[in-house]
């Protein structure tokens, strides 16, 4: 036998003598030299309608079938339908490209808007400062001129009140701190001070008087931040809540296993190992993706109010269904695990979620 023949008939992954198409050890595709760009090309669709199959075989029944999906798992049979990992990562991309789209469209949309408003507020307070000041915007405004413009160029000729206001902001006051009088510090308003001057003041307190290790890095996060935005506060928390928003996904795939862990105790009983929990678990938050998907789309295209409230009470209807059918227990018994379940878990989720904007804050 030729050596090219003997090398077609070796695995080139793990030299395995195959036997038909695909290498019964390694799994990998007989390769039929040369390889064409035909070859590559139709691999390339082989694969986006194989995951198409799987995915449309997975959805029915993850709609319509609660528990079939993870019972069909379980009992080994899962060549038809989407991974349970592969469907949960691709179903939360899918939400949160979604979502981000739609709250950088609107962002976009309230800041236009914003800017309109402020600079028809400056013109308004302008022309109320003098009668001579009124006749000149008039006489201005009759001429379309610009609004942004008309404002920039007023705040040019008025730069020296702005540099006086800015003076007094940013002046710093001279503090003398009591040591015998620790509350007199919580009375000092925060953007009077630096980071530095308040561990100045620290220092000058004895130690059973200081502030606790959390309060010191709350007061200095919060010195730090109220600088870097200039007191801008509505600034701040903007940015606050969109680094929160963007931290979403990592706080789900956090509360997954804390959720799969819940099932085990609450079905501790039955003896059931932790992974088939975890498969029920990522299941359900792929369903929660599709839900929430559907309502974000519903809300921000059709305005349609309490949507959300919808989409979560459909979801808290489908897990009592889904726990009733996978775990096979009675109506009554299920109920009960149900009502201890959810509000244990919203609870959980509640302060992940408040810890997660704490940092949020503190990272800023």
């Amino acid at each position: 036998m030729s050596d090219a023949s003997t090398h077609q008939e070796l695995c080139p992954n793990c030299n395995t003598l195959l036997q038909g198409e695909y290498c019964y050890k390694c799994g990998q595709k007989k390769i039929h030299q040369p390889e064409t760009v035909g070859h590559i090309v139709r691999h390339f669709l082989d694969d986006i309608t194989h995951f198409d199959s799987k995915f449309f075989k997975s959805l029915v029944p993850l709609l319509f079938k609660p528990g079939f999906l993870t019972k069909e798992y379980i009992a080994g049979r899962r060549a038809s339908y989407l991974h349970p990992i592969r469907s949960y990562l691709f179903l939360s991309f899918i939400y949160f490209l979604l979502f981000f789209s739609f709250e950088t469209a609107t962002e976009e949309l309230n800041d236009v808007n914003i800017e309109s408003v402020v600079a028809a507020r400056e013109i308004d307070s302008l022309k109320n400062s003098s009668p001579a000041m009124r006749m000149a915007i008039d006489s201005i405004e009759s001429k379309s001129v610009n609004i942004k413009v008309l404002v920039d160029s007023l705040k040019k000729t008025n730069q020296h009140v702005k540099a006086i206001l800015d003076s007094l902001q940013n002046s710093e006051v001279d503090l003398v701190i009591d040591p015998m009088n620790p509350q007199a510090l919580s009375k000092i308003k925060l953007d009077t001070i630096n980071i530095e001057r308040y561990v100045e003041l620290q220092k000058t307190l004895p130690d059973s008087m200081r502030d606790s290790w959390f309060k010191s890095l709350l007061i200095r996060t919060t010195l730090q931040n109220t600088k870097k935005y200039n007191n801008d506060g509505k600034a701040l928390w903007k940015d606050m809540i969109t680094k929160y928003i963007h931290s979403i996904p990592k706080v789900l795939f956090f509360l997954l296993p804390i959720f799969a862990l819940l099932l085990k105790l609450l079905y501790v009983r039955r003896k059931i190992y932790y992974v088939p929990h975890a498969i029920f678990s990522l299941h359900y938050f792929s369903l929660l993706f599709i839900l929430f998907s559907v309502a974000l789309i519903i809300e921000r295209l059709f305005h349609i109010p309490g949507i959300y409230r919808a989409a979560l009470i459909i979801s808290l209807i489908y897990l009592w269904l889904n726990m009733y059918k996978f775990y096979e227990q009675g109506w009554i018994k299920t109920t009960i695990k149900f009502l201890i379940l959810a509000p244990v878990f919203l609870l959980i989720m509640s302060v992940v979620s408040l810890i997660s904007l704490f940092i949020s804050f503190l990272t800023l």
